[in-house]
């Protein structure tokens, strides 16, 4: 009796240290990370001075404060990149994200529409000209590129802010040389959820005028405290349609017509990028002054 009761009790210690193992091993393939890939170009060396940025990298700056609020991992912002340096670290990003990881990526800065397809432009891009439009793919940032990129590594929901609905930088003497007026196509992917500072044919505004001092542009300005409200997780939704609606009104304080637009193809409910972590400050929330729309009253 004592020789069977010592093997039973040996082999259920056997089968609890397999169990253990198993569960140690596949810990960490069950451990979902939030990664965020942050970039911000006010300065394009090849760009006329009309084509230069002013608060696009301050954009970047407080997208990725808010994002590591929320619990992302959050490379340094990419500040004036080109294209050469875009790339040397977006694929080693890339390499961090496992299957069912949470994916944010914001950029500010120029892109244009062509064919229905947007161009994100790095530092270093060149004025591209009528007949000359498939240079686009090889000195941009293709956007497509980049979200089959995203796709591949299977996240299970990527957050993107493509804040690069900025005026046309192709335009030269009035006339646009490639990507129409300004503006980017609405496109987006499978469990994914696009925010575009501006609709689609539509310019984004940097500021409300010459007394606007914030260091963010109007689109950011409205999304920060949106993102992070206190207390529970923002549904991305109710955020893109608060965002549409506040810029819109403000924007046309200056009469400018920019309503945000949003793509989003969700099979797995609501969505949100949860709670702000207590330990993390949210952004500043801005309370509107009602005598001046683009005026936060603290």
């Amino acid at each position: 009796m004592e020789l069977y009761w010592r093997s039973d009790f040996r082999a259920e210690l056997a089968l609890f240290a397999f169990v253990a193992a198993l569960v140690a091993f596949a810990a960490p393939a069950f451990a979902k990370t939030k990664h965020a890939f942050v970039v911000g170009i006010n300065r394009y060396e090849n760009l006329p001075p009309h084509a230069q940025l002013k608060k696009a990298v301050g954009d970047a700056s407080a997208m990725g404060e808010a994002l590591k609020a929320l619990g992302f991992v959050v490379d340094p912002p990419l500040e004036g990149p080109t294209r050469s340096e875009f790339f040397s670290r977006w694929y080693p990003f890339l390499n961090q994200v496992r299957e069912g990881d949470t994916v944010a990526f914001v950029f500010s800065g120029h892109g244009v529409e062509f064919g229905g397809a947007n161009y994100l432009l790095p530092r270093d891009t060149t004025p591209v000209r009528e007949g000359l439009e498939g240079l686009l793919r090889s000195e941009s940032l293709p956007f497509d590129q980049l979200l089959a990129d995203l796709r591949a590594r299977k996240p299970a929901f990527s957050f993107v802010v493509l804040d690069a609905c900025r005026n046309n930088p192709f335009r030269e003497n009035g006339r646009s040389l490639v990507g129409g007026r300004g503006g980017l196509a609405i496109v987006g992917g499978k469990d994914s959820f696009v925010m575009y500072s501006a609709g689609a044919g539509q310019t984004a505004l940097d500021s409300l005028g010459p007394a606007d001092n914030s260091p963010t542009s109007v689109f950011t300005r409205i999304l920060l405290p949106l993102l992070c409200p206190p207390g529970k997780p923002a549904n991305l939704t109710d955020v893109a349609t608060e965002v549409a609606k506040t810029v819109t009104a403000l924007a046309s304080t200056v009469g400018h017509e920019q309503t945000p637009a949003v793509y989003f193809q969700l099979t797995n409910g609501p969505a949100s990028l949860g709670h702000c972590q207590p330990d993390k400050p949210p952004p500043p929330h801005c309370i509107r002054d009602p005598n001046d729309p683009g005026k936060c009253t603290k």
